[in-house]
């Protein structure tokens, strides 16, 4: 995977997390891996086609999604249940939508799927694929944003 595709979808993290939860992402360094590699607590995974394939899985524990859940909806107290995943990946399906956008402005076209989210502990993924991995802050979340895109055969 080439690196510049990684700028439409930190840019859309940034975009939304301010809109949405009112902070700024603290991105640390990305990293590749290689699979299988192994996730704990919630997975999010929202599939990419069009002009470039792949997908975006994003890992985070479940008082990150708590935390999520309450900041959208005003800071109301929030446990961990079907509300704040529900929360936690509209947000992320808004983040997305957000990379599609920009995507298109850099004459890119892509559609997005709907989010699945998975939960448990020792989630082992496999792809033939790397994907690129970006530790991300905002606030009290922590999350792990893991991208693998390829350009689509002509």
């Amino acid at each position: 995977m080439d690196v510049k595709y990684l700028n439409p979808f930190m840019n859309a993290i940034k975009d939304i997390s301010a809109q949405v939860l009112g902070s700024s992402p603290i991105f640390k360094k990305p990293c590749f891996k290689e699979t299988p590699f192994d996730f704990d607590e919630v997975l999010i995974i929202i599939g990419i086609t069009g002009e470039i394939n792949g997908k975006a899985i994003i890992n985070l524990d479940k008082s990150s999604c708590v935390q999520i859940a309450s900041q959208m909806m005003g800071g109301m107290e929030m446990q961990f249940d079907e509300l704040s995943k529900s929360a936690t990946s509209e947000l992320f399906n808004m983040i997305m939508g957000k990379a599609a956008s920009n995507f298109e402005k850099e004459g890119i076209q892509i559609n997005i799927t709907s989010p699945t989210i998975l939960e448990g502990s020792n989630i082992k993924v496999s792809q033939k694929e790397k994907i690129l991995s970006v530790p991300v802050s905002i606030d009290q979340i922590a999350m792990t944003v893991n991208i693998s895109v390829e350009i689509k055969a002509a």
